[in-house]
């Protein structure tokens, strides 16, 4: 999800300075800007430090450092400089701009949704901020407030404007909101199209989702956000080949893009193409050695494809990342299983149940690695704590014909003896 990137980055206003103790905190200023155009964050940091310690209520020093964190990842930090140019400074539209992108990324959507309209009072020519505020209600579950928001932000700009109906009430509320703006070949728009969208895909309308990607990409035909998300909802309708179709156009946009890599994956493992998916999981762990849910994911198609010696090592890492990951366990178990390893599969199905001990699938299948090794007496215990902890569970996978024929084999054996 894209949040309209009309951050007023920061401020490069020409002041009229007096007297060498402002001149000298004017150029740390000037200095922090020129680093901060070079996205060299650290410099700026630094010289916008030196611009507040010469300067204490330089106010766009604060807003300016706090972007200068913002771009760091360092969103607690960047509130409290642009908290503190607020301070300094009541008024200043572009601080509380920034502060809301801040708090949305930072998790609270309900602070950036107060400074959103803080700006919307001000007014002082942040026009695209009915976007970022309805995104921020968005995320808030305020679905009925962010369409209010983005048809406002359309009223704001309604040059050359055309006229779908694009009126309903199903799931929204009693009153039907009549998006009666539309838009024509404007970025911005696109990205009235794209949220709208999402609004839209949140309530599982998915084909008029889809019209609003495909508007937002016909006005911005390298909107990777609007190709993704069209690929989630296509996804979401089962419809993976025209979803692989939008992820690729995402990758062929941002050949780093992990998520699209990632969803590519899962949409060509649905699709039946395991090599493919292989080797997109592949590529996600290239681009990121932790991400743990690829190397789960490609350990598992490795199984659909018989591959069970190249399974066992990435549910090995599964692990190794989260020791306690039940399902990572029994997915190895089985793997070491159909490898010929029945007491590794029975090591790791009782790692299974000793972190869930209501894991049905863990006992059923050490009860068939102990079958196989004519531990009947073990296969039978673990079979009917199948039957004990999940019935259900136990009638789909035909666990009490299962449990009669270790029973017939066990007599059968000792007959034999």
């Amino acid at each position: 999800m894209r949040i309209k990137k009309i951050l007023v980055l920061f401020t490069l206003l020409l002041l009229v300075v007096t007297g060498i103790y402002s001149q000298t905190a004017f150029d740390f200023y000037i200095n922090g800007n020129e680093y901060l155009k070079k996205a060299d964050y650290f410099s700026a940091i630094v010289n916008y430090t030196k611009t507040i310690e010469l300067d204490p209520k330089y106010a766009n020093a604060y807003n300016n450092r706090g972007f200068a964190k913002y771009k760091q990842g360092k969103f607690s930090d960047a509130i409290a400089d642009y908290s503190k140019a607020i301070e300094i400074n009541p008024k200043h539209e572009n601080a509380f701009n920034n502060r809301a992108f801040a708090r949305a990324l930072n998790g609270d959507n309900d602070g950036a949704i107060l400074d959103f309209t803080k700006v919307t009072e001000l007014d002082q020519g942040i026009g695209d901020v009915y976007f970022n505020r309805g995104f921020a209600k968005w995320l808030t579950a305020d679905y009925n407030g962010a369409l209010a928001d983005y048809a406002k932000a359309i009223e704001k700009n309604p040059k050359d404007a055309l006229s779908p109906d694009w009126s309903f009430d199903d799931n929204f509320s009693e009153s039907q909101l009549d998006f009666t703006k539309a838009v024509k070949l404007s970025p911005k728009f696109a990205e009235a199209y794209y949220n709208r969208g999402l609004i839209k895909y949140g309530h599982s309308l998915n084909n008029i989702a889809i019209l609003d990607f495909n508007s937002a990409i016909k006005i911005d035909p390298k909107y990777a956000l609007a190709y993704k998300q069209r690929g989630l909802t296509k996804f979401k309708m089962d419809n993976y080949k025209e979803a692989i179709t939008d992820f690729s156009k995402v990758i062929e946009l941002n050949k780093d893009d992990t998520a699209a890599y990632y969803m590519r994956a899962v949409a060509k493992q649905k699709n039946i193409d395991y090599d493919g998916a292989i080797s997109d999981y592949t590529k996600v762990i290239e681009l990121n050695p932790n991400y743990k849910n690829a190397y789960f994911n490609r350990g598992f198609v490795k199984g659909l494809k018989n591959d069970f010696a190249g399974a066992i090592p990435d549910y090995s890492k599964v692990i190794e990342m989260n020791p306690k990951d039940t399902i990572a366990y029994n997915n190895r178990g089985l793997a070491k299983i159909k490898n010929g390893d029945y007491d590794g599969g029975i090591q790791d199905f009782t790692k299974a149940i000793e972190i869930n001990p209501g894991y049905a699938p863990a006992y059923h299948l050490r009860a068939d690695a102990k079958y196989k090794k004519a531990d009947y007496d073990g296969a039978i215990q673990d079979l009917n704590k199948v039957i004990e902890i999940n019935p259900k569970y136990a009638k789909t996978y035909g666990i009490q014909h299962m449990l009669k024929k270790v029973k017939e084999d066990k007599d059968k054996a000792a007959k034999s003896k």
